[in-house]
Order: C-alpha cells, then structure tokens, then sequence
C-alpha cells in the first residue's frame, strides 16, 4: 500500500511503513518539552479530547511510578455472604492473630465438618478486605484456596499469580511461578493467605507455596491440630444460644408461621446439636415444611426422636452422648430420605455428587447426567428446587451449585451400603463427559459448555485414584483434558492450555521421545482409542509452540501427529479414531501453517499439499461428491499460499498468475481438474467460523500494491466483513483493524484511523494471552509506532485547523 506523505500532498508518493518510521522517528527524537509544546497548540475540542486522552494517559503512567492495586478474591468465593451470621468469633479469631509473636502469622481454625470453619475463614476474608479498603496505605492482597485436591489448588495458585500481574515463559515451573508471586507480595506486605482442607498429610506440600513476609497472615482450615500452628478451636469457641437460633430463624424463614414460637424447644434443639451451624440450618429447613400446628414444640420433639433413632440412642438419652459427626450424619440423612421421598429421582442426582467439585457444580451437568440414567427425566427445575429447599445443595451464581464436603462423604457411604459401585458410577459419567464434549470449537455454543468440564475434572481424576480406576479410565481422562486445553488455547490462555495437554501426555503415560509412530501405538494398545487421543494432544501443542513462534518445536508436535494418526488409519481392527477427520485437519494445520512462514521452495510444497488435500473426499457428508467444507479451507490456505508466490516472484507475468490464482480461490471460483469450485468467502454462507478469515485474505490480495487489480475500496469492504464475521476471533479482528487503520489514514479519516489502530492494539494485546504467559506479537509493537505517529498527524492537523471529518 502507497500513502502520499502529509507534508508533501504534491511530492512523489512513497510506502506507507517509510512514512510511518520517518513519522515515528521524528516523534521519538522530540524532547518532553518539545512534546509538551505540541500538546499545547491543541484546541480543546471534544474530538481532540476523545482521540488522544488514551495517548496522554499512557504517557503520564509510563513518567511516574508505576501503581500497585489491590485484588479481591474471586466473587464465587464470598457468593452467599448475606446468608451468614456474624459471630462474635471473627473478634476471637483477630484477637487470636494479634496476640502472636510470629512471622509471619500463622493460624488455624479446627473442628469436625459442619462447624463453621470455612464460613468463619470467608468472614475473615470479607473483614480484611474492608479494613484494607479503609486505609490508604494498605494494598488489599488476598488468597484463598482449597487443598482437597493439590493441582486444583496450584490453579487457583496461577489465577492468583495472573492477578499480581506476574508473567512467566511458557514452560514454567511451579518454583518460577512461587519466585515470581512473593516477588509482588514484597511490594504488597499485608497479604492474607486463606487456605481450606489442610492436612497432616498435605501440609508439607503447603510450606512452598507459603510466603515468608512478616506482615502477612496464614490463616489455615483443618479439621485436625497442625503440628507448632496456633489453633482456634470451633468446638471450644462454638456459637452461643442467640447465634444458634439466629441461624435457625434465619433459615426457617421471616414468614414462617413459627417463628416465634417454641423458642425454649429451638434453643435445647441447638443444644442437642452441639450447636453446629451445618446441622442448625438443615434442622430448620427439614422443620419449615412441617404443616402448621397447635404446637411447634411436638414438632422439634419429634424431629429429635427421629434423629436419636437414626443414631441408635433411645429417646431419653440426650445427643451429647454420641459423636458429633455422628450426630451430623444423621441430621443430613434424615434430609435426604425426606427428598427421596418426594422425588425418588434425586437418588441419581445423589449418585453423582459425591465426584463432583464441591464449590461449583454446574446445572448442565446435572441435567446430562438425568437425562442419561433416568427413562423419564422431568423437570430437573423442580428437583433441584427440592433438593436446595431441604439445604441439600446451595445456589451459587448463575447455574452452579454448592454441596457440602460432610454430605459428600455421607452420600459416598449410602452408595456403599446399597451395593452401588463407586469406580461404575464414575465410569458412566466420564463416559457421558465424553460423548457430550468434544474438540469441536467451532461454535460459540460448544466454546462455552466446555467451560463446565474446567471445574471438574481434577476432582474425578482425584476419585479415580482414591478407588484405583485411573488406567482402567485413562482414556476418558486423555479427551477430558484434550477439551480443556483446547477450550483454552482458543480462549488464548497458552499458559492453562499446556497444563492441560501436558497433564494428558501424564495420563497417557509417554513423554514426547524419539519413538516411531508404531511402537507408541503398540505402548498405549490396552485402550484403543489412546494413541488417537494422544495424537490430538500432540496437534494441539503443536499449535501452541506454533503460536509462540517456536517453529522446531511445533514441528515436531505436528509430525508426530500427523504419523499416529496414519498408523492409527492402517490398523483399524486394532486401533479406535474417535474423529477420524483430525487425519485431515491436522495436514491442512500443522505442516501448511509452518511451510506458509517459508521461503519459495517451501510455498510450493504448500501449494502441492494444499492441492492434494483439496481432493480429499473420504469425509464429504453422506450422500455428496465434494466435501465442500474441507475444498474452501483448502482455497482459504491455497489463497495465501498464490499471494506469498506472487510477492516473491521474480518475473511480473508471474506474479499476475499467482495473482490471478489467489483470486479464483478466495473469491471467484473457478475448475480444479474438471470440477468446478467456489471461492473461500462462500463459507459465510454455512456461518463457518472461517469465513471472516477468507475475507481477511481477500482484503489482503486487494491491498497489495502489486497487485494488477488493487482496489483500496474493496480492500477496506472486506476487512470491515472480516471484523463482522470474526466477532469471536481475536487475531482476526486484530489483523483487520491493523489494515482498517492503513487504509482510513489514507483517506485522511484520522478519526477513524485513530479508533481503528486504538482497536488493534487491544485485540493484539488479548492474542498475545490473557493467563501467566504473553506471547509475542511481532504486529503489536508496529500498531503502537504506527500510534505514535498518528498522534503525531492528529496534532498537526488540529494546529494547522485541518478538516479531519469529510
């Protein structure tokens, strides 16, 4: 593209990238007060507000020195809080910090499941996070994560590294990641750590993750005494008699016809339940459906009868007697028989949740799983409503709930009594898993149901291993992860991606060496589907290491792939494909991709395999000749290949039929041995997920300044398609709003160029990764010195009064 130089309307015409690097060279040789006298002679008009704002801003951000903000825990953490009482427990708990000597401080609140512990941590949480707000010179800094399960609390770990704002290579490891975290907390000394379900046997594994600054708090939650850790004590500290029955009114309901009645028998029920929040809230709710009666009273006394015959005491003897677990378990085992009774379908609903996260269960697994195992599913609207109307489950956000661990571990052993097979159970629904979710993205619909799986799969692989099924499920595992990883290389979060992938290459049980296709397929022979599955996840990390540039190493991945995938087609009484068409995509990806960054020799081998592939029909629909899905990816790919021929060409007749070609296959048509074709910008019209892609080539091809038939209007019409059509593709966009810039600058458009170039830099800035790791984005940094320069024009246009709208 040829722009003519501002300065010069009249001069000779010159490259649009030698306009903007003089531009950029004469703004970058600017001293401050040269730049601050430019500023100066403009108007202060709303455009000129609207345009540069963003650019003075980064300009003051990058002179002073740069602020540290606070961070909040995630929002699903404290979801619920109003359904809290406050105790006068948060007071002991902050007396029993201040009182130690310690550094840093370190606490834990103990007590069997069901006491308050987690709750009272949460309040704790929400208590610092509004005395940090309250002090300007304190920067809120706090964690929370669970170690039921070690991997999914290094992930909340990361997500709490992100939020610090640290960065790291994609290949860190865990020690990089800890180095990089305390490094942040230096600058933030008032941190707070809060972590759930430590152990004896888990603590150790802590102490790495745990900074070692003097002013920060640790804040542990165990069910048991950790070894030289202050202990605050929830059976010592439990609630008093007005807490006890706040909570149960709380839960009873404003409404409720008893609310203030039979208050003595509430009370000795609080008693009775060694005032355990867990067990008062479930006694409340079980007791609100009671029909109203002469006297509450008869109705808690029969509720405790039914409670001590459940736990084999006679009705004289008081509850103390027993355990308090064992009081708890039937406290929650009379709710449960309550909601079978009423809806015998929730036993299948109970089957499951013992597997699940605790923290977020999602409504679209619970109704695939219905649909699934029961012949009649009906409305698992009404069901749930039933199981959260007894405390059974609690709403937690938008379609997630919560169940708690202590019901989990009962469900578990209901399971066990009635003959039901843990390892089948989990067999059945990774199946599910499975056949729902696949490593398709090609719909927005897909992109976002996969997100379901994100909070669960550690948590079935933890109960894989608890009852030794791991290498008997392996296989479901290899594809759960394959879909998580793929979910987020396409939500651009590389860092997560590679966990993912790599934890399947874990599952599958090789490390990537230099074996042949054959004796890698001959190790994973138990499951038939594994070396197909383990292909996929060499594809996809290919495509990661293709991302960042890595060529050799994304190379490797992509051959690799592409000979399980041919070793898996040659053996097909001994090996499964799941998706059978991977074989194609993963030729028009991998080794296309790497051959379109080289030089002639390798363009042509990308014609050929292009072409080749263009005549690959085994997967045409049922019923049709051409695979037309499979011909305009393959003239998508052959459409760059013809305009990178034609830029290296050494003859012009030449490069026109390279020009010529490029054009039959983005947008024209044309015959392909005998057979005639469609242009790529056809996918449109199946809503492919491509077809912004095709116009971003063919906006491209007309933008090309040696290009017979350039044609700037047309070039700017397809980029314009590009960003409509792409609405979910960010490098897409990015790359359209880059040649949307080029193009309204040289209409003189600087507003728009302004907007458009101020669009690119964001989207660029999102490609590069939104988790740990920021890839590098050779475009990014010419979209900003194309800024500078703009900014630059802008001002001159505004000093010398030009027109910038017309």
């Amino acid at each position: 593209m040829e722009i003519k130089g501002r300065s010069d309307k009249n001069g000779p015409r010159e490259t649009f990238q030698t306009f903007v690097n003089k531009k950029y060279h004469d703004v970058k040789n600017m001293t401050p007060f040269e730049m601050s006298r430019k500023w100066l002679w403009i108007p202060v008009s709303g455009l000129a507000y609207h345009l540069l704002r963003s650019h003075f801003t980064d300009h003051v951000k990058k002179t002073l020195k740069v602020e540290v903000n606070p961070v909040s825990v995630p929002e699903e953490i404290l979801f619920h809080k109003e359904a809290w009482v406050q105790t006068k427990n948060i007071d002991k708990l902050d007396k029993t910090f201040s009182s130690q000597q310690s550094t840093p401080q370190k606490l834990t609140i103990t007590g069997i499941g069901g006491s308050g512990k987690t709750v009272l941590a949460k309040q704790y949480i929400e208590q610092y996070e509004q005395k940090m707000k309250g002090q300007q010179d304190k920067i809120s800094t706090p964690f929370f994560g669970d170690m039921q399960d070690m991997e999914s609390f290094f992930e909340s770990y990361r997500k709490f590294a992100v939020e610090l704002g640290v960065n790291v290579p994609l290949k860190a490891q865990k020690e990089t990641i800890i180095s990089e975290v305390n490094k942040m907390l230096a600058q933030r000394p008032d941190w707070l750590f809060v972590i759930d379900n430590v152990n004896s046997n888990n603590y150790e594994d802590l102490q790495a993750f745990l900074p070692q600054d003097s002013k920060g708090k640790i804040l542990m939650v165990s069910r048991e005494k950790l070894n030289k850790v202050k202990n605050f004590d929830m059976q010592v500290n439990h609630l008093s008699e007005d807490e006890a029955l706040e909570i149960f009114h709380l839960n009873l309901g404003k409404d409720h016809w008893a609310l203030n009645q039979a208050n003595n028998s509430k009370r000795d029920l609080a008693a009775q339940l060694s005032y355990l929040p867990l067990a008062l809230k479930q006694a409340a709710l079980y007791l609100k459906a009671a029909e109203p009666s002469a006297s509450f009273d008869s109705i808690v006394s029969a509720y405790s009868d039914k409670l001590r015959n459940l736990m084999g005491i006679s009705k004289e003897a008081s509850m103390h007697s027993a355990d308090a677990s064992h009081m708890l378990k039937a406290v929650l085992l009379l709710s449960i028989e309550a909601c079978e009774k009423q809806r015998s379908e929730s036993k299948e609903v109970f089957t499951i949740m013992p597997f699940l996260n605790p923290y977020f269960i999602e409504d679209s697994l619970l109704k695939l799983w219905c649909k699934s195992q029961l012949d009649s599913p009906g409305s698992l609207t009404s069901l749930l409503d039933e199981l959260e109307g007894y405390g059974l489950i609690t709403r937690k956000g938008s379609e997630v709930w919560e169940i708690h661990s202590s019901l989990q571990e009962l469900l578990l052993e209901k399971m066990s009594k009635e003959g039901k097979k843990a390892d089948q159970v989990l067999k059945k629904f990774l199946g599910m898993l499975k056949d729902n979710y696949s490593l398709n993205m090609g719909s927005k619909d897909s992109y976002h149901q996969t997100k379901a799986i994100e909070n669960q799969w550690r948590f079935l692989s933890k109960s894989a291993t608890d009852y030794q099924v791991t290498d008997e499920l392996k296989h479901y595992f290899v594809h759960v992860c394959n879909v998580l990883g793929n979910y987020h290389l396409q939500s651009n979060n590389f860092f997560e991606a590679r966990q993912a992938f790599e934890k399947s290459l874990e599952l599958a049980g090789l490390q990537l060496k230099d074996q042949e296709a054959d004796e890698i397929c001959k190790i994973l022979k138990d499951h038939p589907e594994l070396p197909a599955l383990y292909s996929q996840t060499l594809h996809y990390l290919g495509i990661i290491h293709f991302y960042a540039r890595e060529w050799e190493q994304a190379e490797r991945y992509f051959n690799k792939a592409i000979d399980l995938q041919k070793e898996v087609a040659k053996n097909p009484d001994a090996y499964t494909n799941p998706n059978p068409v991977d074989w194609l995509i993963f030729q028009r990806q991998g080794p296309g991709w790497l051959l379109l960054e080289g030089k002639k020799d390798d363009l042509l081998k990308a014609e050929k395999l292009y072409l080749d592939l263009f005549q690959e029909k085994r997967f045409a629909p049922l019923g049709k000749e051409q695979d037309v899905t499979n011909e305009r990816y393959c003239n998508l790919q052959l459409g760059r290949v013809y305009i990178k021929l034609a830029q290296v060409a050494s003859k012009e007749d030449e490069a026109v039929m390279y020009y010529q070609q490029a054009l039959e296959r983005l947008e024209k048509g044309g015959f392909e041995q005998g057979t005639s074709f469609q242009g790529a910008i056809q996918m449109r019209e199946l809503g492919h997920r491509k077809a912004g892609e095709a116009y971003l080539v063919l906006g491209e091809l007309y933008l090309d300044k040696n290009c017979p038939f350039k044609d700037l209007e047309k070039a700017k019409n397809c980029f314009e398609k590009a960003v409509e059509l792409s609405e979910t593709d960010l490098r897409i966009c990015a790359k359209s709003s880059y040649y949307l810039t080029k193009l309204y600058w040289e209409k003189g458009r600087l507003d728009k160029a302004f907007k458009a170039n101020t669009r690119s830099i964001q989207l660029y800035n999102q490609v590069g990764g939104k988790g740990l790791t920021k890839l590098p984005i050779p475009a990014l940094s010419e979209a900003e010195k194309i800024k500078e320069t703009l900014i630059a024009e802008i001002k001159g246009a505004f000093r010398n009064d030009a027109a910038l709208i017309g």
